[in-house]
């Protein structure tokens, strides 16, 4: 019989619960947020899925041409989901969101392609 367990904040966990419960020590894998980025001809759509206002703010840099979102939980501030994207031809300046239904939705205009 070979069963690895570990002990970790109480509990006897499989390696794989293990890491996971480092990671993510107070939130259910499931709650964490879930991202996708769509593109369109004018701009990009990023959705953010599991997205509670009264739980979660969200951050975004912008640097070299890098778009940085970052999630942090109202509480602690602590940040427990960090994105990144490539974007080179966006207008940090047009960025807008929506909330609704537990969902984050940025909208980040493309600049135009000048030939």
């Amino acid at each position: 019989m070979n069963n690895v367990s570990l002990i970790y904040n109480n509990s006897i966990l499989d390696i794989d619960n293990f890491i996971d419960s480092i990671l993510h020590k107070n939130d259910s894998i499931s709650n964490l947020p879930i991202c996708e980025i769509t593109e369109k001809p004018l701009f990009y759509f990023i959705t953010i899925k599991n997205f509670y206002t009264h739980k979660h703010n969200f951050e975004l840099f912008y640097k070299n041409k890098f778009l940085i979102l970052r999630i942090k939980s109202k509480d602690n501030t602590k940040t427990i989901f960090t994105r990144i994207f490539y974007l080179d031809n966006i207008d940090i300046k047009e960025i807008s969101h929506i909330y609704h239904n537990n969902t984050a939705k940025l909208k980040i205009l493309k600049l135009p392609n000048i030939s």
